[in-house]
């Protein structure tokens, strides 16, 4: 993991912490957030937290089998889907010309990562180096709680997605299992559908605990409960999860063809680099940084939200899924 810096102007205020303590977190652009997501600096003692274990009605119970046999390749036609947003210049509105392809069910969980790590084709997770000194309290609290919600080694989270992994290790991943990660257009489309609706459950934004996984007051109470910081903004709900919630654990988190997890839960990595999106200043690198997709537990945001994100940077909101072409 490396120290880093937000690049985009419109990136999420919530960057401007985290940058500072070896994670990136891309500019997540989701217009409805940008003005409620002001992050204030304050004292925090630094101790090392735990994650609760969540206990909220309405969810779908955690599969018992977790490993990469569980998470099933879903069909996605090939078709002529509506994509991005009008006004929203990051990820602009297009139709999109694609193939049939496949796509997991889920995200990759711990289990399955671990059975790629034993196996000798995946690198385990690696704790990152501790912050130069001279070393301020805050930063040191803040970065152990994001150290805690890495979830490779913990039993307890076997069946969460993997989170806190570069892009080249997803891919790795991906490739270990003769797949790939999806492009950011397959991505949407497998979350939006044809009839390009904005959360897996419709066009509305839905503010109860049992839709999906993100930033809510569980985090916002874990965080209090932890002398951190909590004048950020929250969504208005308890759903029981201050950090990833295991696969599948929302049942209207499912798009129209049955793959789970899209609106939250983790940002998810893609192999679309950013200057395809989008036209980029001169000057600039014209590919830009690789593209994740998605809204995640800290914050929240819908299925058109992508950020482009150094790719070896990594972060507990990030994670991935993998694809495969469809043979002709």
């Amino acid at each position: 993991m490396t120290l880093l810096r937000p690049r985009r102007s419109g990136c999420r205020t919530v960057a401007l912490f985290v940058a500072t303590l070896g994670w990136q977190p891309g500019c997540r652009i989701a217009a409805e957030q940008h003005a409620s997501m002001a992050h204030h600096e304050t004292e925090a003692p630094a101790r090392a937290p735990s994650l609760p274990a969540a206990e909220v009605d309405g969810r779908a119970p955690a599969p018992r089998d977790v490993g990469a046999s569980s998470n099933p390749l879903l069909l996605i036609p090939a078709g002529e889907p509506q994509l991005g947003e009008a006004g929203y210049p990051e990820n602009p509105l297009r139709i999109a010309y694609l193939s049939s392809f496949r796509i997991n069910r889920t995200e990759v969980t711990v289990a399955a990562y671990a059975e790629c790590v034993s196996g000798g084709a995946c690198a385990p997770y690696a704790t990152p180096a501790p912050l130069p000194a001279p070393r301020e309290p805050r930063l040191e609290a803040e970065r152990a709680w994001m150290i805690s919600l890495c979830n490779y080694g913990h039993a307890d989270r076997a069946h969460h997605p993997m989170n806190c992994v570069t892009r080249d290790e997803a891919a790795t991943y991906c490739a270990a299992h003769g797949q790939r990660l999806p492009t950011q257009e397959e991505w949407e489309y497998a979350g939006r559908g044809l009839d390009g609706r904005r959360y897996p459950w419709g066009d509305a934004r839905v503010d109860t605990g049992d839709v999906t996984n993100w930033g809510d007051q569980a985090l916002k109470r874990h965080r209090d409960a932890l002398g951190l910081d909590t004048q950020r903004w929250y969504a208005p709900y308890d759903d029981g999860f201050a950090g990833t919630a295991p696969v599948g654990s929302f049942r209207r988190d499912s798009s129209v063809f049955g793959v789970l997890d899209m609106a939250g839960n983790v940002g998810e990595w893609t192999s679309t680099y950013y200057g395809e999106l989008v036209r980029l200043g001169e000057g600039e690198d014209q590919r830009g940084d690789p593209v994740v997709a998605g809204a995640d537990w800290i914050s929240g945001g819908g299925l058109v939200d992508v950020a482009d994100t150094p790719g070896d940077s990594s972060a507990p909101w990030y994670g991935f899924r993998c694809a495969a072409d469809v043979d002709p």
